[in-house]
């Protein structure tokens, strides 16, 4: 997470309504993130998990208002896969990740840690330079917010809410600890 990923977040909860939002599955949070989502939504219980409570290559019978992967999708081998599960599980997505960005390593943008993919918008204009980047726009009919914003580095990443598959929850159907 950047200084410039924690200012978009910013900008999302300044322009997104998150006000009818009860529960929140955070995805491998940082402290900061969790912190804004509390402060965000302060009568939600906010979740936290990991690949070690939820493998994304798995569907889940959760059911979250929200889900929120900052910084997690570019570690998906099969983004189709990771986000259709991700939409069954929620009635809001979020993802903040990278569309432009070298992370080291020998491998050109991607780093050595996992890293195996970059995003992109084509029907938005929205294009990465790495050849193998899945193409968001297939979703296009669930996006309701895009912020597409370059980093101090001259990095690119985004910001996006998909309007997930569960429309109703109650209570008892999120996750429980």
């Amino acid at each position: 997470m950047t200084d410039d990923d924690l200012m978009a977040y910013t900008r999302l909860v300044e322009r997104f309504d998150f006000s009818a939002t009860r529960s929140i599955l955070l995805l491998s949070p940082w402290l900061a993130q969790y912190i804004l989502w509390k402060d965000t939504c302060s009568e939600a219980k906010v979740y936290c998990s990991d690949i070690h409570t939820w493998d994304l290559n798995q569907k889940k019978e959760w059911a979250f208002d929200v889900i929120f992967a900052g910084n997690v999708m570019h570690y998906s081998p099969v983004p189709n896969v990771w986000l259709d599960n991700l939409l069954n599980s929620c009635r809001l997505l979020v993802i903040q990740d990278l569309i432009d960005r070298r992370r080291g390593g020998r491998l050109g943008q991607l780093a050595d840690d996992g890293d195996t993919m970059r995003y992109s918008f084509v029907t938005n204009g929205v294009h990465s330079s790495y050849e193998c980047a899945y193409d968001l726009s297939q979703h296009a009919d669930k996006l309701r917010y895009l912020d597409v914003y370059s980093t101090r580095d001259s990095a690119r990443h985004f910001c996006a809410v998909f309007q997930g598959e569960a429309r109703s929850l109650s209570k008892s159907s999120a996750i429980t600890t």
